[in-house]
């Protein structure tokens, strides 16, 4: 498998304090594999940060908001890959208005990990993309 060219983001604009740089990835409440993927994004050099909790009607349970380059991203993890895969599978069988904006919905599935993305900032969707294919 050849290596992969690691896409360096701008500054995050969102106020992050010495305080959540020495939290994240282990910020207190988020789950272990959200912590990875954390982890993964700093390895990069992002400098993302776990934000808050978010629920969509779609999916199972909490998700985790993590914001980077002026965006975020939704990570929902579950207690098994092959629960995930099924809640992506699920998606837009309950939001079907989802599945008419292929360019500003990305879903994107990793393991334990379901990744919701709502927009068009490439660089977000080609740092997500490279996280989730390691």
């Amino acid at each position: 498998m050849g290596s992969m060219a690691v896409t360096k983001l701008p500054a995050n604009t969102y106020p992050i304090t010495a305080q959540d740089q020495a939290a994240v990835p282990y910020v207190q409440g988020v789950p272990s594999e959200t912590a990875r993927f954390l982890q993964d994004l700093h390895g990069m050099g992002v400098a993302a940060v776990a934000l808050d909790g978010v629920q969509k009607p779609y999916l199972n349970g909490t998700g985790t908001i993590v914001a980077f380059s002026n965006d975020n991203i939704q990570v929902f993890e579950f207690p098994a890959a092959q629960i995930a895969s099924e809640a992506a599978a699920q998606i837009f069988k309950k939001a079907p208005r989802l599945k008419r904006e292929p360019d500003f919905f990305h879903v994107f599935t990793e393991g334990k990990l379901v990744v919701l993305y709502f927009g068009h900032n490439q660089d977000v969707i080609a740092v997500t993309r490279q996280v989730v294919a390691r």
